[in-house]
């Protein structure tokens, strides 16, 4: 299995790959696929090129991890952010067997989603808790109709840094040295004026 990891990524924490390094740690697991999100995606905090957050991410790379740069490209093509469905159907022609990677906040979310039923048939989702999540997973619409296409992870380890507390963190000229690799410290630290940290 390849799994789809999509974010925004601004910056990549070390909570980020503690996540794929427990996905990674499961059977039939083959690679990590990190997808940031493109320029166009409608969030107000995301002001950092995804030139810089594919660097970023390259840096905080390990052994069975890659970056792709898909959805930039689709969004140069179609002129907006493209839906999780469009992205997961171009990255099928580049890799197969993918599965995407979503926190369990987003599960409960997943009934709103463009063609949901089409994604769930052709894609398995892979569904991971961020925090001390309690939610019963029986509640959600799509559970009975898909259940055999999701995969519930029980995490080792869960974090909570996010990358908006990095951000804030860096803002505000506090340490990060425990939520950034090295070499994405350093080149925030290079950037900080065209990443728009400051």
């Amino acid at each position: 299995m390849n799994v789809v990891f999509i974010g925004s990524f601004n910056p990549i924490t070390k909570a980020h790959i503690m996540v794929a390094k427990e996905v990674l740690n499961i059977k039939d697991v083959d690679k990590i696929i990190f997808v940031p999100v493109s320029d166009l995606y409608n969030k107000n905090s995301l002001n950092t090129s995804i030139y810089h957050r594919i660097k970023m991410i390259e840096f905080a790379l390990e052994d069975n991890m890659l970056v792709s740069d898909i959805e930039d490209r689709i969004a140069n093509q179609i002129n907006r952010q493209p839906k999780t469905m469009e992205t997961l159907l171009a990255l099928n022609e580049e890799y197969q067997n993918l599965v995407l990677l979503i926190g369990m906040d987003n599960y409960f979310d997943l009934p709103t989603w463009y063609k949901i039923d089409e994604l769930l048939t052709k894609f398995k989702v892979m569904v991971y808790p961020r925090g001390k999540e309690k939610n019963d997973i029986e509640k959600s619409s799509l559970y009975a109709k898909y259940h055999d296409s999701f995969i519930f992870i029980n995490p080792k380890v869960v974090s909570d840094i996010s990358a908006t507390i990095v951000r804030d963190k860096i803002r505000r000229h506090e340490d990060v040295d425990e939520l950034l690799d090295e070499r994405v410290k350093e080149y925030i630290s290079l950037h900080k004026e065209v990443l728009n940290y400051e």
